[in-house]
C-alpha cells in the first residue's frame, strides 16, 4: 500500500515482506517501511526505509507483548528436524539461517498522523500495529491488536 502525506509531499509505502517458498526453500524477507520524500519537481526524491529491528528484538518479547509470529524459528527448526510429516517435504534451513524476528513483522497498510509526524503501519498477519516516528525514520512502537 502506499499513502501520501496532507501536502503530497510524502509518501509511505507498506512492504510487506512476505516469505515465499520456492525450489530452495523459504525465502523470508524483513518487513519494511519506505518514507520516499518528493523534491520540489515532484518527479525525483529520497528514499529512506525503515526496518523493525529495532522493535523486533526477540521472538519471545513479541510473543509476550501479544504480536502473532506466522512462522518463527522454534516453529521452523520444529519442521525442518523433528516433523515426521513434514520434515522431507519442507525446508527452511536457508530460511532458518537468515532469520530475524523482523522477518516475521509484515505490513500491509500503512496511515498518516494527523500532524504528519507518525506513520502507524498495520501488520495484519501480526494482529499489531507499529508506530514510525517520521523525523527520525525510525521504527518507535509495536502494539499488539488484541482479539
Amino acid at each position: 500500500m502506499v499513502a501520501f502525506n496532507k501536502d503530497c509531499g510524502k509518501i509511505a509505502v507498506a512492504n510487506e515482506g512476505e516469505g515465499v517458498y520456492g525450489a530452495t526453500g523459504l525465502v523470508d524477507p524483513e518487513g519494511s517501511v519506505s518514507i520516499i520524500s518528493l523534491d520540489n519537481d515532484g518527479l525525483s526524491g529520497t528514499v529512506q526505509t525503515v526496518g523493525f529491528a529495532s522493535i523486533a528484538t526477540s521472538d519471545e518479547d513479541l510473543k509476550a507483548k501479544g504480536v502473532h509470529l506466522p512462522l518463527e524459528l522454534k516453529a521452523q527448526e520444529y519442521y525442518d528436524l523433528h516433523s515426521a510429516k513434514f520434515s522431507g517435504d519442507l525446508d527452511f534451513a536457508a530460511s532458518r539461517a537468515a532469520y530475524t524476528p523482523a522477518t516475521q513483522l509484515e505490513p500491509e497498510y500503512v496511515k498518516w498522523s494527523a500532524d504528519g509526524s507518525k506513520i502507524y503501519a498495520n501488520c495484519q498477519e501480526n494482529s499489531a500495529i507499529v508506530t514510525i516516528d517520521v523525523a527520525t525514520a525510525t521504527a518507535t512502537t509495536i502494539h499488539a491488536m488484541p482479539l
